[in-house]
């Protein structure tokens, strides 16, 4: 007989269902370059019934012992016509091509889950898959396992969106607002911390025996299967050609771009601009060997995934040499304090 670790309390337990989007324009599922959206959704049965999806960032579950990810709330509800409209497919115009289409989620898994508070006050995200018996090469792709157990965590507002990017944070009223304090996370030991729009969670792959989940409730599960066509994929489509390999991965999002004009468009369109700091200058121009040219400064930049608007700000730098990255920052500010306005 297996056995299970026995854990301090359990916060909340219902269905779970993990789902994915193909990206705009994909007709087929090659590998993580054609998923646009990753989703786990959640349908609690205690404390209370509702249903919670949560996008995860890197369109993959972190690995035991080695890998982190982190996810945000995009919709709590108890509408399933919300929850409809949230997975399914739908059509916008854009300025450039015309009418476009969003495919609908698909389901890639679907099981129990628990969110349990442990002996040493962290809290897991706990599930034990149904579908699929067995795992196929999406699963492989996505991260996603048989059971799994996920240590989560939510990121105090005050800290704003993770990776510097502007936006939106997560609306916590005073009571649950005032638990974060001077804490950069807290534990899940209360479910009312998930349910927020814009929440921000951390996911860290947690070693270790899986913990006994019990029976779900099939009403739920019945809902969620028909909002995701009700079939569990497990394969990938097959591929004719090799592609080429990820070279540019955004340092805000880990998302992964093929060429440098696309990786370009992404950063300027995925993430809200804001002024070069010196920590971005630092990035561009870390492990570079000086004294350097400013025209080596850039061919050194443009080796590795950087803001193009630090590269625009190298391009402008004096024509000569310089001695070190603290060099370049002191070259950098004397040319924005002589910039107008």
């Amino acid at each position: 007989m297996q056995r299970h670790e026995a854990v301090a309390h359990v916060v909340e337990q219902g269905d779970l269902f993990f789902a994915f989007r193909r990206r705009v324009g994909t007709a087929h599922v090659h590998d993580l370059r054609d998923v646009q959206r990753f989703y786990i959704v959640l349908g609690t049965h205690e404390p209370y019934d509702h249903f919670r999806v949560l996008i995860v960032g890197r369109k993959h579950l972190p690995e035991p012992g080695v890998d982190r990810t982190w996810a945000y709330n995009s919709l709590t509800t108890d509408d399933p016509e919300m929850l409809d409209d949230e997975l399914a497919g739908k059509d916008y115009p854009t300025k450039t091509r015309g009418l476009c289409h969003l495919p609908e989620a698909e389901l890639a898994g679907e099981g129990a889950y628990r969110i349990v508070l442990r002996d040493d006050g962290a809290s897991e995200l706990v599930y034990a898959l149904q579908q699929p018996e067995v795992m196929g090469p999406l699963q492989r792709e996505l991260g996603i396992h048989s059971e799994g157990r996920l240590i989560i965590a939510v990121r105090n507002p005050d800290l704003g969106r993770l990776g510097g990017r502007g936006g939106p944070t997560a609306e916590f009223p005073p009571e649950l607002r005032a638990r974060f304090g001077g804490h950069r996370w807290l534990s899940v030991d209360d479910p009312h911390l998930l349910d927020f729009p814009n929440a921000q969670i951390i996911l860290i792959a947690a070693r270790g025996r899986p913990l006994a989940l019990g029976p779900g409730d099939d009403l739920d599960k019945q809902q969620v299967r028909r909002l995701l066509r009700g079939r569990v994929r497990r394969a990938l489509d097959d591929e004719p050609t090799p592609r080429p390999p990820l070279r540019f991965i955004c340092p805000m999002c880990l998302e992964g771009f093929e060429t440098r004009s696309r990786y370009d468009q992404h950063l300027l369109g995925a993430h809200p601009p804001r002024a070069p700091s010196a920590a971005d200058l630092a990035s561009a121009l870390k492990g570079v060997h000086f004294p350097l040219s400013r025209e080596q400064l850039l061919a050194e930049a443009e080796k590795r995934p950087t803001d193009p608007r630090v590269l625009e700000l190298i391009k402008a730098l004096p024509q000569r040499q310089f001695r070190g990255v603290t060099d370049v920052a002191k070259a950098l500010g004397d040319l924005k304090n002589r910039l107008p306005g």
